[in-house]
């Protein structure tokens, strides 16, 4: 445990490298963003169609 090795990948320098991180982070956002309104459309979707669409008289 003595001497400290570097990282085996150090992040690269330079401007460039701040703007592809960014990028990923929105694409992340994104990607996160549109999972929760699916799952939420899917418990709304639940709800409509156990306690709207069942009730009625219409639709049975």
């Amino acid at each position: 445990m003595g001497e400290e090795r570097p990282h085996p990948n150090p992040p690269p320098k330079g401007e460039g490298s701040h703007k592809g991180r960014g990028r990923w982070r929105i694409r992340t956002r994104h990607i996160a963003f549109a999972a929760l309104a699916i799952a939420i459309g899917h418990v709304i979707y639940a709800i409509l169609r156990d306690h709207v669409f069942h009730a009625s008289p219409i639709l049975q």
